[in-house]
């Protein structure tokens, strides 16, 4: 098989699309031919390409339409959780069963497969993408790290759970340029990278209106865009949040503000609020909150005018995993899919919450890259108030109190090697 896709004369495949169930490998190691072997899958390792996951429903089309689950547990075991130990992109259910006819001699009905137009496209797509990312040359692609920004305020700016994630980024983008990719102007450190970002148009309401708009999308492009997005989709966001036209005002024109910094052919992004700092009533994790305006043309500047190959989600956890849609086996009217589309997505996200990295892995098509957790450190005071704490007396009891309790560190854990084996 192996020679099959890989021959000596032509060019390997760029993609693999897998339609079968179950993993090829199995937890932990065994014995081979007298010597042990780990099992993960020897034919993907040499193969060296992205594996897609495409989903053959043994539930009915009507069911699936209906019910927000998206799968069955049955459906969900056999094509994504077994899948998903080989390492496996998820990408969407393309058929269902449907009954073909009656069999007489055996008194049964025959099922078979029922395609799904429009989900074989977005397979189609993805494939197209990666194939894409694989076959451009390193100087010449395109990548956005989007940093999370929750709540929104400045302060809150690239937080990310048990990761430095600004000092990781700039390491992110010192790691691409050393690999070949065109950047621009990297920042000294993490400092400096917030420094910039906040110089510019944040989410912080704040500052609305008062720094300068590096980057927009205008308003008839994004109308062209979001003419072509599902009926239902269209007429849920207006109800929402009412006409783009609206929400694009500026004094100088209409068109969607884009928040973040170009450096060449990497472009860092602070992700957009889901619309909850309008409403304080609303939640991060709501699943029936439909993304803004805003939020729509933030993605869609990135596919269209920016023309980004892949999107780095720096760090756990943005807020794209949690929009409204299935929660596996997504549809064209499900949200993670109208924002984010057909990209190749990168995502590394600590490993201690595999539940919702599930999230971020199954609803778009995530490749989730874990990191450990933080190493344990003693906690002490800040610098000057240890100096001064040490050089009283009768405080040293309060001292060693305090440096017996282990916190965790966020900055040693950064991830600009995970991020350069992705990406190179």
């Amino acid at each position: 098989m192996l020679h099959y896709f890989r021959p000596k004369d032509e060019p390997g495949i760029q993609v693999l699309l897998n339609t079968t169930s179950f993993s090829l490998a199995q937890l932990g190691e065994r014995e081979r031919g007298g010597e042990t072997t780990s099992d993960f899958p020897e034919l993907w390792q040499r193969l060296d390409v992205p594996v897609l996951q495409v989903i053959l429903s043994g539930g009915g089309l009507a069911q699936w339409q209906q019910e927000w689950r998206g799968l069955s547990p049955r459906d969900v075991a056999m094509n994504v959780a077994l899948p998903e130990v080989d390492g496996r992109i998820i990408s969407r259910a393309v058929s269902f069963k449907a009954v073909q006819g009656w069999n007489a001699a055996l008194e049964t009905e025959v099922l078979n497969y029922q395609p799904v137009d429009d989900r074989i496209q977005f397979v189609a797509d993805l494939a197209a993408n990666w194939a894409k990312l694989r076959q451009e040359s390193i100087g010449d692609r395109k990548v956005a790290l989007i940093l999370a920004n929750y709540p929104t305020r400045n302060g809150r700016l690239a937080n990310g759970v048990g990761l430095d994630t600004p000092a990781s980024c700039v390491e992110i983008l010192n790691a691409l340029q050393q690999a070949g990719y065109h950047v621009e102007d990297i920042p000294k450190n993490d400092d400096e990278l917030i420094r910039r970002l906040t110089a510019g148009i944040t989410n912080d309401p704040e500052t609305k209106g008062m720094n300068p708009v590096a980057q927009t999308l205008s308003i008839a492009a994004y109308q062209a865009w979001f003419d072509t997005l599902p009926k239902t989709v269209k007429t849920q966001v207006c109800q929402r949040w009412g006409t783009a036209q609206d929400s694009f005002a500026l004094p100088e024109g209409i068109a969607a503000r884009i928040a973040g910094i170009q450096l060449g052919n990497i472009f860092v992004g602070i992700q957009p609020s889901r619309g909850y700092d309008t409403d304080p009533a609303l939640n991060y994790h709501a699943p029936d909150l439909e993304p803004t305006h805003d939020y729509l043309a933030f993605y869609q500047w990135l596919r269209s005018d920016f023309g980004t190959h892949a999107i780095v989600h720096v760090g756990k956890h943005g807020n794209l995993e949690w929009l409204p849609g299935k929660s596996v086996a997504l549809s064209e009217d499900c949200y993670p899919e109208v924002a984010f589309g057909a990209i190749p997505h990168l995502y590394p996200f600590i490993v201690n919450d595999p539940g919702e990295g599930s999230q971020a892995k199954r609803r778009s098509q995530a490749v989730i890259n874990p990191r450990s957790i933080p190493v344990s450190s003693n906690s002490r005071s800040h610098d000057s108030l240890d100096s001064a704490r040490e050089s009283q007396s009768g405080s040293s009891s309060y001292g060693r109190r305090c440096r017996s309790c282990p916190i965790y560190t966020r900055r040693p854990n950064r991830t600009d090697h995970q991020r350069r084996s992705l990406l190179v």
